[in-house]
């Protein structure tokens, strides 16, 4: 959470964390944020980040999507983790 913060305040966004989700992430690593990975937005835009649970969704069809119905890393996140 701690670099994927980092690398959007760097871009020029702010950021905030939402709560935590189940996805087939593992903990910590960023599971979607608002707006997505991949989409457009201008400089000083917050980007809210969902931590993954962890634990897999009980209806795990193989593809998980954050709050927004985005699939996987929030369209490209990358993934970024504490380390």
């Amino acid at each position: 959470m701690a670099n994927a913060e980092a690398t959007l305040r760097a871009a020029g966004f702010t950021t905030s964390v939402g709560a935590a989700v189940n996805s087939r992430y593992p903990k910590g690593v960023v599971a979607g944020s608002s707006p997505a990975g991949g989409s457009q937005a201008g400089s000083g835009t917050q980007v809210v980040l969902y931590p993954s649970t962890g634990h897999k969704p009980k209806k795990d069809r193989g593809r998980d999507r954050d709050r927004d119905g985005n699939r996987g890393h929030g369209g490209g996140d990358g993934g970024f983790d504490d380390d």
